[in-house]
């Protein structure tokens, strides 16, 4: 009868439990951007941590736009 209880609570724990461990695993990557105005690069680089390429333009270019200064193009390389 306690096998049967304790297997019905870990039965019942685990999705719970396997959901949290996805949660916690950063999936994040470092990139360094530059922003480009009239074909040159502009300011300093930044560094942004998101998941993909894009997003890392797309969060870099907000940043620049932020910050002030022309922005025509926003270039992000993989920080290993």
């Amino acid at each position: 009868m306690k096998g049967i209880l304790l297997l019905g609570i870990l039965l019942a724990v685990a999705p719970v439990s396997q959901a949290s461990l996805y949660d916690a695993i950063d999936t994040s990557r470092a990139y360094e951007c530059f922003r480009l105005a009239s074909g040159k690069m502009l300011g300093n680089w930044i560094r942004v941590e998101v998941d993909s390429l894009a997003a890392a333009e797309a969060t870099a270019r907000a940043r620049f736009q932020t910050s002030g200064g022309p922005v025509d193009a926003v270039r992000c390389y993989l920080v290993y």
